[in-house]
């Protein structure tokens, strides 16, 4: 395997894991996907999907741009509700 291949498969495992945590909220926690539409909780459970069960028609780029992009902004989003909520982030 080469390493832009390795590189590409630890990216998409970090973005499965990021839409997997968004997939439970919205099952555990609907109250906090209602109160914040603005967080993309949906777009990010159906990333993960598309990772999981459709791996071989996934654009490399659009890999790189969620995972530089999108999951840094909804960090960014997320923050401030955990803060609130007294969780940790480190």
């Amino acid at each position: 395997m080469r390493d832009d291949e390795i590189h590409e498969l630890a990216l998409a495992k970090a973005v499965e894991l990021v839409g997997e945590m968004a997939y439970q909220l919205r099952g555990d926690f609907p109250n906090i996907i209602f109160a914040h539409p603005e967080i993309p909780f949906v777009e990010a459970a159906t990333m993960r999907h598309r990772l999981v069960h459709s791996y071989d028609t996934l654009d490399p780029r659009r890999l790189w741009l969620t995972a530089t992009a999108s999951v840094p902004k909804l960090r960014r989003q997320l923050e401030p509700i955990l803060i609130d909520a007294d969780e940790d982030l480190s």
